[in-house]
């Protein structure tokens, strides 16, 4: 489905909600989508650095205003959640 989409990833900045099957769906995504220039994220809001170990991520296109949102809130939202 992503390999189609390549020109709307590039002009449009989506953000993705996707959920993955199986370790060679993850690995097609994880390199399409890096390629586009999007960062990957856990639905925790924690930035993926390496392969993606998870079965739903989210995406946001590097240095676009939703990728700055997200990482704000998902900071805020960490913080107000973490144990005392």
């Amino acid at each position: 489905m992503l390999r189609g989409a390549r020109r709307i990833l590039s002009d449009a900045l989506p953000i993705l909600f996707l959920a993955l099957h199986g370790e060679e769906q993850r690995q097609e995504c994880e390199v399409l989508l890096r390629e586009a220039g999007y960062v990957l994220y856990a639905l925790d809001g924690s930035e993926i650095a390496g392969p993606i170990e998870t079965e739903a991520i989210a995406a946001l296109s590097r240095g676009s205003a939703s990728a700055r949102i997200w990482a704000s809130c998902s900071r805020t939202s960490l913080h107000a959640h973490a144990p005392s």
